[in-house]
């Protein structure tokens, strides 16, 4: 396993909530914020994983069953949270669906409106719901949100229409998000890996079979692992950034610069 940046007491006294961490990318985040010091709530659907994941964590760790796409599963985790912590300094909005791994594109006209709904139901719904419960948990004190989005929405691929506009909506709602929060001193701010070998990539032969080739298009010439996002999401988690708001971090070794 490839490690985050330790960087010890950097977040000491913080809480977080990083959704979708149960395993993968989320678990990444989790694990490189509890290094760090923070007290960290680890959002999933499956219980079980959740329960798991924060077990793996350690003593930092709360296990949260939630469905970032159900306002009543958001409104009752966020209860949960709220007696548990009694605030929040970090909000990670890294929970997202796409198509089947073994499927991963397919022409827009054969996306069915249920799946539409399904994956912006997740992938923005999800955000604003978090980003929503979580304002009156920070507004007397600061902290920030992180978006995670995705370098495709500059690439424009095809065959991936319903996920990338869901990413698109959600880099846009980064920086309305910043405004409409940076008056209580919130910082809201986005990253936007490229393929990246999560748990949820490895299974995937199609995936798998394009990552070398990718890797071999990055400026920098190699693969890229869930650490690697980890690392930039600490920094913007951290006072490290207490200026940058309302920016997206591209992270894809240099695959695509704008």
């Amino acid at each position: 396993m490839m490690q985050t940046a330790q960087i010890n007491g950097l977040l000491d006294g913080k809480f977080a909530l990083v959704t979708g961490a149960a395993q993968g990318m989320g678990l990444a985040h989790a694990r490189a914020l509890a290094n760090a010091g923070a007290r960290v709530a680890i959002a999933d659907r499956e219980e079980e994983a959740c329960t798991a994941a924060a077990q793996d964590l350690g003593g930092n760790a709360l296990a949260l069953a939630m469905d970032v796409s159900d306002p009543k599963s958001v409104a009752q985790g966020f209860s949960v949270l709220r007696d548990a912590f009694g605030r929040l300094d970090i909000l990670v909005n890294n929970a997202a669906i796409m198509v089947q791994g073994e499927r991963p594109f397919q022409d827009y006209w054969d996306m069915s409106p249920e799946y539409w709904d399904r994956i912006f139901a997740v992938n923005t719904r999800g955000p604003f719901l978090c980003a929503r419960a979580t304002k009156p948990l920070m507004e007397t004190h600061g902290g920030c949100i992180i978006n995670m989005v995705s370098d495709a929405i500059w690439a424009a691929y095809e065959g991936q229409l319903a996920y990338f506009a869901s990413k698109g909506a959600l880099d846009t709602m980064t920086r309305c998000l910043a405004r409409e929060l940076g008056p209580f001193g919130i910082r809201v701010n986005g990253v936007a890996p490229g393929l990246t070998l999560s748990d949820s990539v490895r299974d995937s032969e199609f995936l798998m079979s394009l990552s070398e080739e990718i890797a071999n298009a990055r400026a920098l010439r190699r693969t890229q692992h869930p650490e690697d996002v980890a690392n930039v999401v600490l920094f913007l988690a951290s006072e490290l950034s207490r200026a940058v708001s309302g920016h997206v971090i591209v992270v894809n070794s240099g695959g695509l610069m704008r």
